[in-house]
C-alpha cells in the first residue's frame, strides 16, 4: 500500500489489489482503498489530479447558498463554477520505484 499524505484527514491510500477499492483515474495500475477529503471541496479525482500535475489551483461547481445569495445579490441555489487553491504546502510528488530495502537490525 501507498499513502499520499497531503495534510491532517486529507490523504489517498492506494493498493495494487483490485479489490481493495476503485481504480485511479491517473495511476492505471494502482487502485484507491481509502480516501479523505476533509477541507477540500472536490472529489477524489480531482484531488488525484491535484496530486500528479503539481497542482494547488481547483475549480469545483456549487450552488449558492442563501446567505451567500443575499450578501452578493446572486440566484439562490443556482450553480456557479468556484475557484478554489487547497491549502498545503507546494505539492512535489516521488514514486520510489526501487526494491524496498531490507533493515540490518
Amino acid at each position: 500500500m501507498e499513502l499520499c499524505l497531503l495534510r491532517n484527514k486529507c490523504y489517498l491510500l492506494y493498493s495494487k489489489t483490485p479489490g481493495d477499492g476503485f481504480k485511479s483515474f491517473v495511476r492505471p495500475d494502482r487502485y484507491v482503498a481509502k480516501y479523505a477529503t476533509h477541507g477540500f471541496q472536490g472529489g477524489p479525482k480531482v484531488l488525484e489530479e491535484l496530486v500528479m500535475h503539481n497542482r494547488r489551483k481547483y475549480s469545483v461547481e456549487k450552488p449558492n447558498t442563501l446567505r451567500m445569495s443575499i450578501r452578493q445579490d446572486k440566484t439562490p441555489n443556482k450553480f456557479e463554477r468556484r475557484d478554489l487553491v487547497l491549502r498545503v504546502a507546494p505539492i512535489k510528488v516521488h514514486f520510489d520505484h526501487s526494491k524496498k530495502r531490507k533493515s540490518n537490525g
